[in-house]
């Protein structure tokens, strides 16, 4: 078997915690084809915390979840001069989502020093953050530096055939490859016990909509427990819709935490997010025999057609009760349906074999 080393460039990498990074994560961690690197910002990592062939260069956020490199740092060239040792015939260079400076800044890398370039699109429609200036720049990025980044690509994969599509109808590219990342999850059998309990789990920001999952919750007089997990901007405007509700937040947990959590639970969990791209946390939720309610937005659709995966339409607090009535009375019929059909589809070592072989 011919072996591919990689560099992943990477905006950000764990225990920051976003989607993007966790996908890095995995295909680093489990690369068995050859030797793996990752480069990527120093934001919300500590040195301590540095896996093997991770190195970061000092970063900045011009806005939030946004890195530029401190371009003026000598330890930034430094770190940038170390990639040069990992030359080889067999390198690739890989990209990741292209809401990142990253992805045009080491696209440049990669055809400056002649490495097959591949790029890993995650993103579906435009940024729609809700604040004017930042949208705006998000889709001049996206009419310029994005789609140079995809016209100049020796391959580009994407996670989603809705995020194909979009990349079809936005700059008539027709050359789509679906990639879908694989989970490493942990396999168990265990009964699950107890009551109901309906969870979110994800960032607390206007585009998640997590106002009409918690308004849902009030309006349908629920009495189960219901948590929150996670932290961000709407939190305490979050906080203070829910009061004299049964309703926790939790604040931040690791992902064995939340694994654990739900593997224990017998859980309802919702995503009322009005824009998503392929969700991993839908996938992960299913994967541990529970049921979710979902938005049908992008590739959310994509994951299974079987019925512990309920979609309703963004906004929709009506249906979302009735979904989440639903879920109540048909919990123990419903809650295993896709589960072997998740456990092979999202598959990690069928996963990273397939972007072998897109890679060699």
């Amino acid at each position: 078997m011919k072996q591919i080393d990689i560099i992943q460039f990477s905006p950000y990498y764990p225990p920051h915690i976003w989607g993007v990074e966790k996908v890095v994560s995995d295909i680093h961690t489990h690369w068995r084809y050859g030797k793996s690197y990752v480069f990527c910002s120093d934001i919300g990592i500590g040195a301590e915390q540095l896996s093997e062939n991770v190195i970061t260069y000092p970063a900045f956020e011009l806005v939030e979840n946004f890195p530029i490199p401190k371009f003026w740092k000598k330890h930034f060239w430094q770190t940038l001069g170390r990639l040069k040792s990992y030359d080889s015939e067999d390198l690739r260079i890989v990209t990741h989502t292209r809401f990142f400076l990253s992805t045009f800044l080491w696209g440049l890398f990669a055809k400056k020093n002649n490495y097959r370039w591949i790029h890993i699109e995650h993103g579906s429609w435009y940024l729609q953050s809700g604040k004017f200036f930042v949208d705006l720049c998000a889709k001049i990025y996206d009419r310029t530096l994005w789609k140079w980044s995809i016209r100049n690509a020796d391959l580009v994969l994407w996670i989603s055939s809705a995020s194909a599509q979009y990349m079809k109808q936005e700059i008539s590219w027709w050359d789509s490859q679906i990639w879908y990342r694989g989970l490493d999850m942990p396999v168990k059998t265990q009964e699950k016990t107890g009551a109901i309990v309906f969870v979110y789990i994800g960032r607390l920001v206007k585009l998640k909509q997590v106002h009409d999952f918690i308004s849902a919750y009030i309006k349908g007089k629920f009495t189960q427990r219901c948590v929150i997990i996670w932290s961000g901007a709407e939190y305490k405007n979050l906080k203070d819709l829910a009061k004299w509700s049964n309703i926790e937040f939790l604040g931040e947990k690791s992902h064995t935490e939340i694994v654990d959590f739900l593997q224990k639970n017998r859980c309802i969990l919702v995503n009322p997010s009005s824009q998503e791209w392929l969700p991993t946390t839908a996938i992960e939720w299913l994967m541990t025999k529970n049921i979710v309610i979902a938005t049908d937005v992008w590739g959310t659709s994509e994951i299974t057609d079987q019925s512990d995966l309920m979609l309703y339409n963004p906004w929709d607090i009506w249906t979302l009760r009735e979904n989440m009535i639903r879920g109540m009375r048909e919990y123990e019929r419903l809650a295993w349906k896709s589960y072997l059909e998740i456990h092979e589809k999202f598959s990690l070592e069928k996963s990273l074999e397939n972007l072998y072989n897109f890679l060699k």
